[in-house]
């Protein structure tokens, strides 16, 4: 796949829920990487909605493409960009090259 870096023009923070304390409070995002991303909303017809209605990606999703890091990344982390905080769905690393990788959310529920 080949990338422009300037592409990775929006500031994105990745976030992840700290550990409560010993009475189960205080649970609180807290940033685990900030970096640069591609933002790329994903919006679909109907037509489009029959086609993918079989995979785990949301139709209404949103792809954030960052640069590759050592940061282990999972589905109960968060994104922030723009004020909003978007659940992450799925994460890809582009054919397994540890260049970039895609992060696919939606709008976040909590």
């Amino acid at each position: 796949m080949n990338i422009n870096p300037g592409e990775l023009n929006k500031r994105i923070e990745i976030l992840k829920y700290s550990k409560p304390d010993k009475q189960g409070f205080g649970r609180e995002l807290v940033s685990v990487r900030k970096c640069w991303a591609k933002y790329t909303k994903r919006s679909s017809s109907k037509d489009k909605e029959k086609e993918v209605a079989d995979t785990d990606i949301s139709i209404n999703s949103i792809r954030f493409l960052i640069r590759y890091s050592e940061t282990e990344y999972n589905t109960k982390m968060k994104v922030k960009y723009a004020g909003k905080i978007y659940d992450i769905e799925d994460i890809n690393d582009i054919d397994d090259k540890h260049e970039y990788i895609e992060l696919y959310c939606k709008i976040g529920t909590s």
